[in-house]
């Protein structure tokens, strides 16, 4: 059994993931915004990508299906405690 243990806050996790959405589009891919963001935080583009496909899949599963911004800004402040809360 292995122990992990999140060193970023909820609060952290929360910001990366927006500042991700924010930013992808000064980017040429959302992967490039994820490796920046991800080095600036102190996490693995990797997990960050995750968190962020975890975002989206809570979307899809919220029925809010109206908006062509997935992932609005108000949306991700309105969603993301639920969406983040299990990842202690």
């Amino acid at each position: 059994m292995s122990k992990t243990t999140n060193k970023l806050s909820l609060e952290v996790r929360e910001r990366a993931v927006r500042l991700v959405l924010e930013t992808e589009g000064q980017h040429t891919s959302r992967w490039q915004a994820v490796m920046l963001i991800a080095a600036q935080i102190g996490c693995t583009p990797q997990t960050l990508n995750d968190w962020v496909k975890k975002a989206y899949i809570t979307y899809l599963h919220s029925g809010n299906m109206s908006s062509p911004n997935w992932c609005s800004l108000t949306w991700c402040r309105r969603h993301s405690q639920r969406t983040f809360s299990g990842w202690s």
